[in-house]
């Protein structure tokens, strides 16, 4: 029994995807790598992160109703895919296969990739001329969001709303195929609704910042980066996603500058010399515990040489602000102390965050300034 399934975005479309998927995670690459090799008929996947999403679209909609729609030549190249996976499954167990029937035309004009491909002295042209169709054998992009993809190139009506994951995916593919302007007022839709249900976390925040990259969102762009600083417990590499490096270094400088005066000023306050000065000023002694616990090491004895040094691997905003004792009479040298602003922030809470956010001491990383360093 074959573990093939069928999807028709157009009934004469000459185009046949060949898609297997399978299990990935996300890896850095260098920027554009693959356009600038040109490798257009593989396109890796750069975050493994569809495996449990929800459906989006309706699949029985895209299923062939009759083998009659589809042109002879067609109906026989899918056929003849079913047996070669029939074949294969007689001697292994590989993931399932997806056969994705799309418009040469539709592709063509969205994207200047496909409009490549599809023209001049490429194989893909001439097995165009010779077999009556096209075939692309597409690993490591997930299901869901490549048939988003497909769903908006063929001019159908697209999702109202997807999660983050969604998103992001759909977005590499559309930098991928270089066809954002057919997807510029869809992710902003997309981008606006998700905002409203998202779950802090840093890899959330670095997802919505690629998307914002992409649209080039000044506004949202500057959001997501302050939020992205202030979770990073370590260098910021993009997660896999294909960030320009200038944007990677901007982010990393943010992080290091605003955390190091704090650092740097935690011996001058915590140390065994000043205990009654403690009592004086109202300090409780439960903040440097906790903070003695986050960094590992006994701030009341510590030599300043003992202090987390850049790039402060293991510490982020989040966990300094989180080491508060909540004392509203507490003058200790906390994150919200230092600010003189006391606040308690709910981390599961995504408003609650971005207000306290944007109350902090991080320069933020403006979408002009990555730009205008590009160009130099």
């Amino acid at each position: 029994m074959s573990d093939t399934n069928i999807y028709s975005f157009h009934p004469e479309g000459k185009v046949i995807f060949v898609l297997t998927e399978e299990p990935s995670t996300p890896s850095d690459s260098t920027y554009r790598e693959d356009h600038e090799s040109c490798n257009f008929g593989f396109a890796s996947a750069r975050s493994g992160t569809c495996s449990l999403q929800r459906s989006y679209i309706d699949l029985a909609e895209l299923i062939p109703k009759d083998d009659n729609q589809s042109s002879s030549t067609i109906a026989l190249a899918l056929k003849n895919e079913i047996l070669k996976g029939e074949r294969t499954l007689s001697k292994t167990h590989p993931a399932p296969k997806y056969l994705i029937q799309a418009s040469e035309k539709h592709l063509a004009l969205s994207s200047p990739v496909f409009k490549q491909m599809l023209s001049g002295l490429w194989k893909e042209t001439i097995d165009l001329a010779t077999e009556g169709h096209i075939r692309f054998e597409i690993k490591k992009w997930n299901l869901q969001p490549f048939l988003i993809f497909l769903q908006v190139m063929h001019g159908r009506p697209e999702p109202k709303s997807l999660d983050v994951d969604t998103i992001t995916e759909v977005a590499l593919l559309v930098d991928y195929y270089q066809c954002l302007a057919e997807f510029r007022r869809t992710m902003r839709a997309w981008l606006k609704e998700v905002k409203k249900t998202l779950s802090p976390s840093y890899e959330t925040y670095m997802k919505c910042l690629w998307v914002c990259w992409q649209l080039r969102r000044s506004s949202d762009f500057r959001h997501f980066s302050n939020l992205a600083v202030y979770f990073a417990d370590d260098l910021i590499e993009g997660e896999g996603l294909p960030f320009h490096p200038v944007v990677l270094d901007k982010l990393n400088a943010a992080r290091k500058k605003a955390l190091t005066p704090i650092i740097r000023r935690l011996p001058m306050h915590y140390n065994s010399e000043r205990p009654a000065e403690w009592v004086h000023r109202g300090f409780c002694g439960e903040c440097a515990t906790l903070l003695s616990d986050l960094l590992d090491l006994d701030i009341r004895q510590a030599a300043r040489e003992a202090y987390p040094v850049k790039p402060f691997s293991g510490l982020s905003f989040a966990k300094l602000v989180v080491t508060e004792c909540r004392g509203r009479r507490c003058q200790d040298m906390g994150i919200i102390h230092i600010e003189r602003m006391y606040q308690t922030v709910d981390h599961s809470d995504a408003g609650s965050v971005s207000r306290f956010v944007r109350k902090l001491n991080i320069k933020p990383v403006t979408l002009e300034e990555c730009l205008k360093m590009m160009a130099r």
